[in-house]
């Protein structure tokens, strides 16, 4: 499984090498960009800790078990409504009390952990301070600096970068079965991150640039109102955003290098603005993206936004 991991060698490497000599640490913060291969390469190296030494039939049985979360000494914590409880913590804790069951370890992946409440944080870092016995954890967070330092404290960080745009691009073509112009620009809006490239939609991405042009080019003000109301109301007003803003970096690019190879969207060649105009939109664009998840009326967000970038 280890070769179903794209990218990451090094991290790859780490990890195999702390197993072959037995040099592993009790807790490990795995961090990055959402959909790079955290999840995936943690399940691995849970795998590889759970079936070390056994032989090859035994191990494969035991992988499978695993994928399907069956396994006595394989544990998962993930947020159920939008946070990791003390509850939780709790009940997993007092399981890892006993011996293991099948394997000479136990593992704990803890999904998202950055959404660890303040409660659940300092119940987990009291186990951390006093591991039980063959025991490992492995933290996955999108997001390190809201983990609690004391916990990142106790954990060997591993970071994983976005992939190379190249690499995500030949695995949608293969796996996915995607031609090459559409996956290369999904590659470049997924800024790295298979698990995102996966999730994008072609149609969707040209509906909102196509309309966005429209808009830009003669909307009235009752089209922005009309526009923000359905894009308030869809559920990927953050890759709404994501797009709009990919859209102003491509403007940006072009202006500076005339290199129509690397752009996302061939047709912002043709667009007509500063590069100053250019680069507050964008700005405006950042600001809205970190208002979306604290405004209930996301509406009047969206509205207040493609005023500014109608100027």
């Amino acid at each position: 499984m280890w070769e179903e991991i794209k990218g990451h060698q090094i991290q790859k490497r780490l990890l195999k090498k702390a197993i072959a000599e037995k040099k592993l640490a009790y807790a490990y913060l795995f961090s990055g960009h959402k959909g790079v291969g955290k999840t995936l390469m943690a399940t691995q190296f849970a795998t590889a800790l759970l079936t070390d030494e056994m032989h090859e039939t035994q191990a494969e049985r035991i992988s499978k078990r695993i994928q399907e979360n069956q396994h006595p000494d394989f544990f998962q914590l993930e947020a159920e409504k939008e946070s990791i409880k003390i509850g939780q913590v709790r009940n997993l804790t007092s399981k890892l009390q006993y011996h293991p069951l099948e394997s000479t370890r136990k593992v704990v992946i803890i999904k998202q952990a950055e959404l660890l409440t303040e409660s659940a944080a300092n119940a987990l870092l009291k186990t951390l301070e006093e591991p039980p016995p063959q025991t490992h954890f492995i933290l996955i967070t999108n997001l390190p600096y809201k983990v609690l330092a004391t916990i990142r404290s106790r954990c060997q960080h591993i970071r994983f970068s976005p992939l190379g745009e190249s690499l995500v691009s030949k695995y949608l073509q293969k796996e996915k079965n995607i031609e090459a112009e559409t996956a290369d620009q999904l590659a470049k809006i997924s800024q790295g991150s298979i698990g995102t490239a996966k999730e994008l939609d072609p149609r969707f991405i040209r509906s909102v640039i196509e309309r966005f042009q429209a808009l830009s080019d003669k909307g009235s003000a009752a089209d922005i109102i009309a526009l923000s109301e359905e894009w308030a109301r869809d559920e990927q007003t953050g890759l709404i955003l994501e797009l709009l803003a990919s859209w102003y970096r491509d403007l940006l690019y072009y202006q500076q290098t005339q290199d129509e190879h690397g752009l996302i969207y061939k047709e912002a060649k043709a667009a007509h603005v500063s590069n100053d105009y250019a680069d507050k939109s964008l700005h405006s664009i950042m600001e809205t993206r970190k208002l979306l998840h604290t405004t209930a009326n996301k509406q009047l967000l969206f509205e207040q936004l493609l005023f500014t970038l109608k100027g």
